[in-house]
């Protein structure tokens, strides 16, 4: 939709048909799309400050592979490591974070998609409209490194992505998040991603 209304470009995907996956490389030959449930992450956040109108946090996580499905599943265990900083300006809301990711084990494709990096790092910025006490609506960029060494400049290099999603405290410590990710600018990436996240804190 953006590279439509503001004439960004869209990196060929209009030459393709839609809803369609297609991965030729290095003896990779994928052309069927494909769906299913990604590795489960659990995530630990401490808040190590916050007041009414300002939040410091960090968080750590770890994400196993339940399944062997070639690009749903990494085939790694990742430990993620963030810090996140957050400010509310009466209905004004504005934060971001930087992270780090270490992948542990081999990738699937590792040597035929030239996978030279076990790490990532991922940071970005966003804002948002306090609608209630329970509700945010989001709007952010955030940016991710690539572990990639296959001597195509928007596959190697860092990729940014356009989030809009919303925010619900559905209970004191639980929060459901949902959110449509696009690759508006660098077209390094798939065009649009849709993540559901819940969140409980202890």
């Amino acid at each position: 939709a953006f590279h439509h209304a503001f004439g960004l470009p869209n990196g060929g995907r209009e030459t393709g048909k839609n809803n369609q996956m297609v991965l030729k490389w290095n003896g990779i030959n994928i052309t069927e799309s494909f769906s299913g449930i990604g590795d489960p992450a659990i995530y630990i956040k401490r808040t190590l400050f916050e007041n009414h109108m300002f939040g410091i946090s960090a968080s750590m996580g770890i994400k196993f592979p339940v399944h062997n499905k070639t690009f749903i599943s990494s085939n790694t265990v990742d430990l993620g490591f963030s810090t996140n900083v957050h400010a509310l300006i009466k209905w004004f809301y504005i934060y971001g974070h930087l992270s780090y990711i270490q992948m542990l084990g081999t990738p699937h494709y590792k040597d035929k998609l030239f996978i030279n990096r076990s790490y990532i790092f991922n940071w970005g910025v966003g804002f948002g409209w306090k609608i209630n006490d329970k509700v945010i609506v989001m709007n952010q960029f955030y940016s991710q490194s690539s572990p990639y060494d296959m001597q195509i400049q928007r596959i190697d290099d860092p990729s940014l992505v356009h989030s809009i999603g919303v925010r619900w405290a559905v209970f004191k410590n639980f929060l459901l998040q949902f959110s449509a990710d696009e690759d508006t600018f660098l077209f390094s990436t798939c065009d649009i991603a849709f993540n559901f996240q819940a969140e409980m804190r202890f």
